[in-house]
């Protein structure tokens, strides 16, 4: 590590924590549309199922995966105000994402010895939302530079 000048770490699942917040995020989306007892749970539960499975298929806009979760329980013509719903999930994503125990230590440490340190995440389909995101960890004075997948620079390199 003597010769290594730059360091580069991916944000989500590496340095934080913004998978354990997913069930309270969905459970105040939930609140917000005012759904109730069984509705309200299994509620939870699909959208949680749809963000796994738009995570894998890389579908990171969560308006389908809100719409898809209400389809499936019967909301499809509901009037509800969407980019409120995406609103709300976020906030409460980006404030309940956790700092990884050792992440201030490492990102301190290597600061410190003068090394170049970046993160480099993909985008969470809303522009400027990630940079927004790694700010409000308390994360962003420790990288050189934040690079965004298909923001800052294309997602592929064909």
């Amino acid at each position: 590590m003597k010769n290594w000048k730059l360091f580069a770490f991916d944000f989500d699942g590496t340095l934080v924590d913004s998978y354990t917040c997913l069930s309270k995020v969905w459970e105040r989306v939930g609140k917000y549309l005012s759904l109730k007892n069984n509705e309200f749970n299994n509620f939870i539960k699909i959208a949680l199922k749809e963000e796994d499975k738009g995570d894998f298929l890389k579908i990171y806009d969560r308006s389908v995966h809100i719409k898809n979760a209400l389809n499936k329980l019967g909301y499809s013509k509901m009037d509800f105000n969407l980019k409120q719903i995406v609103r709300i999930y976020w906030n409460e994503r980006t404030y309940g994402t956790k700092v990884l125990p050792c992440s201030i230590k490492l990102l301190k440490f290597l600061k410190n010895k003068n090394h170049i340190i970046t993160s480099v995440s993909e985008s969470d389909g809303l522009p400027l939302l990630k940079k927004k995101r790694i700010k409000a960890s308390g994360l962003a004075k420790f990288f050189n530079d934040i690079i965004i997948l298909g923001e800052d620079v294309k997602k592929s390199c064909k």
